[in-house]
């Protein structure tokens, strides 16, 4: 049987155009489809875009913050620097202040003290081999130092034919005894085997070092100024009040002379002057313990 053509061509035309608009909906499903997904990826980095700056916003106030708080611990790190520095300057200034106090203290009980050591200080101990000279007033004495040993009876410097002032060498260095008054027989001063005790009241001012020691009454009088001159040469100088023989021997440089106790006060007193009796410290200004004058 033969078909017609003409009669199937309708057929396929549908056929095609059911299958076209078949293949244009599917088509514009998935165009809707990709619309609608592109849509939530827009809606998604909209999203995300707002995250993203939130998240930027919370890291730059961190960041911030972090520098604030940097900033912060910089400034309290010189700041504390800042403090320490004053702290050691202040602890500096406290240990100058009680170094200054101590001094002080120390000046103001040497000035006042009431008793010491006469400390004659030797390069090395005296030998028994030595002779230790001894002056006072142009009397000279000399003794050798096996002789003066604590063993044996004590040397002397005679004055005015008496002999007033006994010495001896114990552990090779010079020990001094004497007994010192003023013009009006009060007790102005003590040495003991180098041992001196001060009488406040009767003196006026004291001076020493690690060569000598020196005592002024209350008239201003050097009442007695004793020296190592030397290793092996001791000087004394000053007035001696001797109540036995009722004289006051002066014995200033290379003088010496007696004057009776019972003169007025006035010219005894003169005759002092006159001698010239040396005056070896200072004792006017600041920190004048120790200090020699230099004329």
């Amino acid at each position: 049987m033969k078909i017609d053509a003409s009669l199937i061509y309708p057929f396929i035309i549908l056929i095609v155009t059911i299958i076209a608009a078949i293949a244009a909906f599917w088509s514009n499903v998935q165009s809707n489809r990709q619309l609608n997904r592109m849509e939530e990826y827009d809606s998604l980095n909209l999203k995300l875009g707002k995250e993203i700056k939130y998240l930027s916003d919370i890291n730059n106030q961190i960041s911030t913050r972090i520098d604030t708080i940097v900033a912060e611990n910089r400034s309290l790190t010189q700041h504390n620097i800042q403090l320490t520095n004053k702290a050691n300057e202040l602890i500096e200034e406290v240990e100058k202040l009680t170094t200054t106090s101590n001094e002080l203290i120390k000046k103001a009980s040497a000035e006042n003290a009431l008793t010491g050591i006469l400390d004659f200080q030797y390069d090395k101990p005296l030998e028994d081999s030595e002779t230790l000279i001894v002056r006072a007033g142009g009397v000279e004495v000399g003794n050798n130092v096996r002789s003066l040993k604590s063993n044996n009876p004590p040397g002397y410097i005679s004055i005015g034919g008496r002999d007033l002032i006994p010495i001896k060498i114990v552990d090779g260095k010079l020990k001094v005894s004497i007994t010192i008054y003023d013009i009006y027989g009060n007790l102005i001063v003590e040495i003991e085997n180098n041992v001196w005790y001060r009488y406040a009241n009767n003196s006026g001012k004291f001076n020493y070092d690690s060569k000598g020691f020196e005592v002024v009454d209350n008239q201003g009088l050097t009442a007695l100024s004793i020296n190592l001159d030397s290793r092996t040469e001791v000087s004394i100088e000053g007035y001696f009040y001797d109540r036995k023989t009722g004289n006051i021997y002066i014995y200033g440089g290379n003088r010496f002379q007696a004057i009776p106790i019972f003169r007025p006060a006035k010219n005894i007193i003169e005759k002092i002057e006159k001698a010239n009796i040396r005056q070896m410290f200072e004792y006017s200004g600041n920190n004048w313990i120790g200090k020699r004058r230099t004329e």
